[in-house]
C-alpha cells in the first residue's frame, strides 16, 4: 500500500514536469515569430505636383504619399481641412482660395500641404478707344473668361453720366459725343471698365437747286467740320417718297428719272449729314379721257387720266375746263354736266401744261313717267275699278306711270292734310271715281286705257325735266329733298305727295258695277293713298320754280311730321310711305305734268334717262 501511494506520487510529479516543459516550448515558439514580423512605421509624408491651380473645376493637382520615405499606392487616406476625404489622389475646384490637405496611414498623419486655387478673371477689351459719334461707326468689344472668348454669353453695359444700359450684342455705337465707360458681367463677376471716346463730326451738305424736272441733274457739295471740302469723297443716299428702298449714288451728282419728292443725305466715314428735300416734277404731262362723248345727264361723268414720263400721275395735278372768259378748275378727275356742248380740258402741274382733250356732252332725254291721279272714296262701289287698274299696272311692273288715289273728305281713308274737295272743285268734278293722266286728260278705270294715254302723253309732252329724290325718317319726321334738272329752258313748277301703301280698310264693292249688289270688303288692301302734301304746293298746279335754263338744277328741301293725326280712322305707318313728286310746265296754255318719280321713305333715287 505504501508502494502504491509512492508510485502515484511519482506519476503526478512526472505529469507536472511535462506540462511545464510544454509551456516553456510554447513561450519559446512565440518569441521566434516576433523576430520575423516588420517593424512599426515611423513617418508618413504627403507631397503634391504643384501648389497652384485655376479655380475652374477642371485644373487639378496630384498628391503622393510616402511611408518612411517609400511611396505607397494604397492604404492611405487624404483629407481636406474640413475632413472631407478625397476620392483618389487628385483635387480640382471652382472655389478660389487656399485649401489644406493631410494624409493618414496606419494611424499616422502627414504634415499639412497647401494648394492655392486662383480665381478666374473676367476681362473686357475694345478694339478701338474712340469712334465717330454718328450712330454707325462702332467699336468691337471682346470679353474673356478663363482665357476663353465669351463675348456672346457675357452681358456688356455702358455707363454714362445720366444712365446705365445693356448693349445689344458686343458692339458699341453712339450718335452723341462724349466719354463712355463699359464693363462686362459673367457668372457673378464684373470686369474692369474700358473707356471709349465718341467724337462728333459735322458734315454739311448743300445743293445747287431743289426743284428740277425729270432727267435734270442736281449737284451737291459737302463740307466737313466747317472747313474741309470732301465733296469728292461722299456718298449720296437718295430716298424717293413712296419707294421701298433708298438709292446709293457714289458721287455728288444726282439725275432723277422719276417725278416726285426726294430726301437726300450724304455720308462720310459713317457720318451722315442733315437731309435736303428735292422736288422733281415731270418734264411733260399727258391728259386723256375715258370717252370722247358722254350724255349731259349730270350723273354720268367723264373720267380723266394724267400720265407723266410714261407713268400714271395724280399728285397735285389740276384739270381745267376752258371757258369763253376764264378757265375753271374741276374737282378731282371726274366731270359731269347737264348742259350739252363741246368742252375742252387740259391739265396743269407747276408750270407744265398738258395737251388739250375735247369731249362732247350730248343732250339727254329724261325717262318719262306719267302721273295718274284717281279721285275715289271708300264708300263708292265704282272706285275699286281704278284701284284694280292701278294694281294691275303695279303687278305688271309697268314703268311709265306713277299712280295716286286721292280720297274724298268723307271717305274712311280721307286725310285732313289733303284738300280733296277743293281740288275737285277746281277741276269741276262733282263725283267719284274720276281719273286724270298728267292733269291733262281724263281716263277710264282700265289698265289698257291708262297705258294708251301714257303713250299719247309721251308723244305730245316730251319730258324736259328729271326728278331725283332722297328722304330720311328721323324722330317720325320725314326730311325730303327733291332735285330737279332741266334740259330745256322754260317756266317750271313742282308738286309732291306722300302716299301710303298696304292699308287694310273696308271698301264698298259693286260686283259687275251693279249697285243693287253692293257690299263692303273688309279685307280690301289700298295702295298709293294720298296722305300728305308738300308745304306750299297745290295738287293741280304745284309750287312755282320760275324759269329754269337748260342745264340748270334746282333743289327743294322740306319736312313733314309723318305720324301726325290725319283722321279719326287712320294711323299712318311710316314704313309703308313713299314720296311721289312731279314737275309741271305749260302746254296749250295750262300747267300739265311733265314728269314724275317715286321714292320710298328712308330711300333715294337718281335721275332716270332713256338709254
Amino acid at each position: 500500500m505504501k508502494n502504491y501511494f509512492a508510485l502515484e506520487q511519482k506519476v503526478k510529479t512526472t505529469k507536472l514536469i511535462c506540462l511545464i516543459m510544454c509551456y516553456l516550448c510554447l513561450l519559446s515558439s512565440c518569441k521566434k515569430d516576433d523576430v520575423d514580423q516588420p517593424s512599426q512605421p515611423q513617418n508618413v509624408s504627403l507631397t503634391v505636383d504643384k501648389n497652384h491651380i485655376t479655380a475652374n473645376g477642371k485644373d487639378y493637382v496630384t498628391f503622393s504619399v510616402s511611408v518612411d520615405g517609400v511611396k505607397v499606392s494604397s492604404g492611405f487616406t487624404i483629407k481636406d481641412e474640413d475632413g472631407n476625404v478625397l476620392s483618389g489622389n487628385t483635387f480640382a475646384t471652382n472655389i478660389p482660395g487656399s485649401h489644406s490637405f493631410t494624409a493618414s496611414y496606419n494611424g499616422l498623419t502627414s504634415q499639412v500641404i497647401q494648394v492655392s486655387a486662383d480665381q478666374i478673371v473676367l476681362y473686357l477689351q475694345s478694339d478701338r478707344s474712340s469712334i465717330t459719334a454718328n450712330g454707325y461707326d462702332s467699336a468691337l468689344l471682346t470679353a474673356t473668361y478663363d482665357n476663353e472668348d465669351i463675348s456672346g454669353a457675357a452681358e456688356i453695359y455702358c455707363v454714362t453720366a445720366e444712365s446705365e444700359y445693356k448693349l445689344d450684342g458686343n458692339t458699341f455705337t453712339s450718335s452723341e459725343s462724349g466719354t463712355y465707360s463699359l464693363y462686362a458681367r459673367y457668372k457673378d463677376q464684373t470686369s474692369d471698365p474700358v473707356t471709349i471716346e465718341a467724337y462728333k463730326l459735322n458734315l454739311q451738305l448743300s445743293v445747287d437747286k431743289q426743284r428740277v424736272k425729270t432727267n435734270e441733274s442736281v449737284t451737291f457739295s459737302a463740307i466737313l467740320n466747317e472747313n474741309e471740302d470732301i465733296t469728292d469723297r461722299i456718298q449720296l443716299h437718295v430716298i424717293r417718297e413712296g419707294a421701298a428702298e433708298e438709292t446709293l449714288v457714289t458721287n455728288n451728282v444726282f439725275t432723277p428719272e422719276i417725278y416726285g419728292k426726294y430726301t437726300v443725305y450724304a455720308t462720310y466715314d459713317y457720318t451722315p449729314s442733315d437731309t435736303l428735300n428735292i422736288e422733281v416734277f415731270p418734264a411733260n404731262i399727258v391728259l386723256s379721257a375715258d370717252r370722247e362723248s358722254i350724255k349731259a345727264s349730270g350723273e354720268d361723268s367723264i373720267i380723266f387720266m394724267i400720265s407723266a414720263d410714261g407713268t400714271t400721275f395724280i399728285p397735285d395735278a389740276e384739270i381745267f375746263v376752258k371757258g369763253a372768259v376764264s378757265d375753271t378748275k374741276i374737282d378731282g378727275l371726274a366731270f359731269a354736266t347737264v348742259k350739252d356742248g363741246t368742252y375742252q380740258f387740259y391739265a396743269k402741274y407747276q408750270d407744265v401744261i398738258s395737251n388739250t382733250v375735247t369731249v362732247r356732252f350730248t343732250p339727254t332725254t329724261f325717262y318719262k313717267q306719267s302721273c295718274v291721279m284717281a279721285f275715289v272714296a271708300s264708300w263708292c262701289g265704282y272706285s275699286p275699278g281704278f284701284m284694280r287698274a292701278f294694281d294691275q299696272l303695279r303687278n305688271e311692273g309697268y314703268p311709265n306711270a306713277q299712280t295716286v288715289c286721292i280720297h274724298r273728305n268723307n271717305s274712311d281713308l280721307y286725310s285732313s292734310e289733303i284738300p280733296t274737295d277743293a281740288t275737285m272743285d277746281s277741276l269741276g268734278l262733282t263725283g267719284v271715281p274720276y281719273g286724270y293722266v298728267d292733269m291733262y286728260m281724263n281716263v277710264g278705270y282700265s289698265a289698257s286705257a291708262i297705258k294708251n294715254l301714257c303713250a299719247l302723253m309721251l308723244s305730245i309732252n316730251v319730258p324736259s325735266s328729271g326728278i331725283a329724290i332722297s328722304s330720311q325718317l328721323s324722330d317720325n319726321q320725314a326730311d325730303i329733298q327733291i332735285r330737279i334738272k332741266v334740259n330745256q329752258t322754260d317756266d317750271y313748277r313742282v308738286g309732291a305727295l306722300i302716299v301710303e301703301d298696304n292699308i287694310n280698310m273696308a271698301q264698298k264693292i259693286y260686283p259687275n258695277n251693279d249697285i243693287t249688289q253692293g257690299y263692303y270688303d273688309y279685307t280690301f288692301v289700298h295702295y298709293g293713298v294720298a296722305t300728305f302734301i308738300m308745304p306750299g304746293a297745290n295738287i293741280v298746279t304745284g309750287k312755282p320754280l320760275g324759269v329754269l335754263t337748260a342745264g340748270q338744277e334746282t333743289t327743294l328741301n322740306f319736312s313733314i311730321p309723318i305720324t301726325k293725326k290725319i283722321s279719326t280712322k287712320r294711323t299712318v305707318v311710316p314704313a309703308n310711305c313713299r314720296v311721289v313728286a312731279y314737275t309741271l310746265k305749260k302746254y296749250e296754255g295750262k300747267y300739265i305734268i311733265n314728269n314724275s318719280a317715286s321714292c320710298p321713305i328712308n330711300g333715294s333715287i337718281g335721275y332716270k334717262f332713256y338709254d
